[in-house]
């Protein structure tokens, strides 16, 4: 689970009982915004020479946000 970093510590600490693992994040966590995010957290980890080409998250079973290399 991803929780905003504006929720108050009741809330944050109520998700991290209910779901387990928590994601603390200081951005609305919207599709958009997530991808993005993944995208910066898997560039960094990738060995020299390797480059992320897209990312697609499925936020329902029509809905989703895609990210492209050639876009950012």
């Amino acid at each position: 689970v991803v929780v905003s970093s504006h929720f108050d510590k009741e809330k944050t600490e109520m998700f991290s009982k209910m779901f387990g693992n928590t994601v603390i994040v200081d951005y609305q966590p919207t599709c958009e915004n997530l991808i993005s995010d993944f995208a910066s957290r898997i560039n960094r980890c990738l060995p020299s020479g390797i480059k992320l080409h897209s990312l697609k998250l499925y936020e329902t079973a029509t809905s989703y946000a895609e990210w492209f290399a050639s876009d950012n």
